[in-house]
């Protein structure tokens, strides 16, 4: 069998061997960074296993509009499918055991971000991480917004819209270790509003706090 090179029609393959081009040309470097974070689209590859399910039925000869097709498709991606869990089995019992109180969440985001110092960073991203990372003297119920404890375990109105005074729940600290401290928050609240920090300024424009001890602070 040879190939006839006059029946091949150029205006019909040229532009599918250019489209063909255009995909390849995108979806390997895309491809090389969603495997570089470890992602594997399950469907995606067990689709391929089976195809090579049907493509060692063809090559041992058995016929392609049979079940015999079918049925080595089917095993070869029950095969696959099986592999993989037995991966995934082997990986998790193969990890060490984590203590029973630690937990490890894992988030994904959709866009890189440039820096996570939020002083200076103003990306989506960047708001999505410091929502996680950090937290106010107060948090935002789920259910209707109302204020929660965050930093401060409670609070009171010393003078209603005008001045609260916060006290820090115990036992707070920084990454390093160190306490987090009335200071460290009366610090951020005085310093973001004389420097005018362009991610707080709106906010801390008419603020002041005043450290009363350690763990009070007066806004």
């Amino acid at each position: 069998m040879t190939l006839n090179w006059e029946a091949l029609d150029l205006s019909i393959l040229g532009p599918a061997c250019v489209a063909g081009l255009v995909v390849l040309s995108t979806h390997v470097p895309l491809g090389r960074q969603v495997l570089s974070r470890g992602i594997i689209f399950i469907d995606l590859a067990i689709a391929q296993i089976a195809g090579v399910g049907v493509i060692l039925a063809q090559w041992l000869g058995i016929d392609e509009h049979g079940l015999g097709v079918q049925f080595a498709a089917a095993g070869a991606a029950l095969l696959g499918a099986g592999l993989l869990v037995g991966t995934l089995t082997l990986g998790t019992l193969a990890a060490p055991a984590a203590a029973q109180d630690d937990t490890t969440m894992i988030v994904g985001l959709t866009q890189p971000w440039e820096t996570l110092n939020p002083v200076v960073g103003f990306a989506v991203s960047e708001y999505e991480i410091w929502n996680i990372q950090y937290t106010g003297l107060t948090t935002l119920a789920a259910d209707d917004y109302a204020p929660e404890p965050g930093l401060a375990e409670s609070w009171v109105e010393d003078e209603p819209g005008v001045s609260y005074t916060y006290t820090l729940r115990e036992g707070l600290m920084w990454s390093d270790g160190e306490p987090i401290t009335a200071e460290d928050v009366a610090w951020n609240i005085n310093t973001s509003r004389d420097q005018e920090w362009s991610n707080y300024i709106s906010t801390v424009a008419n603020l002041s706090a005043e450290v009363v001890d350690d763990r009070t602070v007066t806004v």
